[in-house]
């Protein structure tokens, strides 16, 4: 074999590498995120959360602390593990999770070192990492079959140089109409029937959702431009009415609360809607569509 054909031969070589890297192993990498070990009595958690720790059986789940008012707080997922379980929670809310804990009624010892011992990583519906011999832990989304599932993977496992950054995935969850995670909504009083929780979670929440005045809704920005302002906490303008405030947004995909009533009206006069006067399409989630007798947005005025 020739010196040139012993390079298409290695150049081949490394693309099927690159390739099956790419397939195998594109999860997406959550480094704003830590773990908490939890062990001890969490029989009061159902108190303070919107459900209980995983079940005999049950690999894990999603859960959302809740205010004293019974609105949204930190997200977690928990899993279980030794004779606990593992709580992925938000870096910058680790603190405060940490102190709701530690106020059960029974006791509870909580490790934030753990957070050193493992990765945290979301995996799309299509998406499946590479079988490695480091420990991991996956488990469904809980709130949506179509988000795909949380993974624990061992922080001793090399890092890789496929993973995707954890905005890409928050984009993908804004699709679907669901928070990528709860730090846009502190202080924002937005009950988990809101957030499409009451659906998926149960327990906390009063009243008929089909009655609910405000949704969190997914948002298209339709523009032409490269690049994009920055919107979260920015408002939905209608005319001259503000109908909604933008959670979060990455790119032309965003998370909004919206008010129904001056919605329908804006649909229903054919209202121009913006944010920092960037065009914007409201969408409602298919997966919303009992409620809505609709598929998507347009239909707002049989919700």
């Amino acid at each position: 074999m020739s010196a040139a054909e012993n390079g298409i031969q290695a150049r081949r070589g490394f693309d099927n590498l690159k390739l099956k890297s790419s397939s195998e192993d594109t999860a997406h990498y959550f480094r704003s995120r830590t773990v908490l070990q939890v062990e001890g009595d969490l029989s009061g958690l159902p108190n303070i959360a919107t459900g209980a720790v995983p079940a005999e059986g049950e690999r894990g789940k999603f859960i959302s602390l809740l205010t004293d008012e019974g609105h949204l707080d930190a997200d977690l997922y928990v899993t279980p593990y030794d004779e606990g379980v593992l709580m992925d929670v938000h870096t910058d809310l680790a603190g405060a999770v940490t102190d709701r804990l530690s106020s059960l009624d029974g006791g509870v010892n909580i490790d934030r070192t753990a957070g050193g011992r493992w990765r945290i990583f979301g995996e799309l519906p299509d998406q499946k990492a590479a079988d490695t011999p480091f420990e991991t832990i996956r488990f469904a989304d809980g709130r949506r079959r179509e988000v795909g599932a949380r993974v624990f993977r061992d922080a001793a496992e090399p890092e890789g140089m496929d993973w995707r950054h954890a905005r890409k995935w928050d984009g993908h969850a804004m699709r679907l109409g669901l928070l990528p995670d709860h730090r846009c909504v502190l202080g924002k009083k937005i009950k988990p029937s809101e957030a499409g929780y009451h659906r998926l979670l149960g327990g906390h929440d009063e009243g008929n959702p089909e009655a609910l005045e405000r949704r969190v809704l997914p948002v298209r920005v339709d523009t032409y431009q490269r690049g994009l302002p920055e919107m979260a906490g920015e408002p939905l303008i209608a005319g001259n009415t503000q109908f909604g405030t933008m959670l979060d947004h990455y790119g032309v995909c965003g998370i909004a609360l919206v008010s129904l009533a001056p919605w329908r009206l804006a649909i229903a006069d054919g209202e121009r809607m913006t944010c920092l006067d960037e065009p914007v399409v409201i969408a409602w989630p298919t997966w919303l569509s009992s409620e809505s007798e609709g598929r998507v947005g347009p239909a707002a005025h049989l919700i």
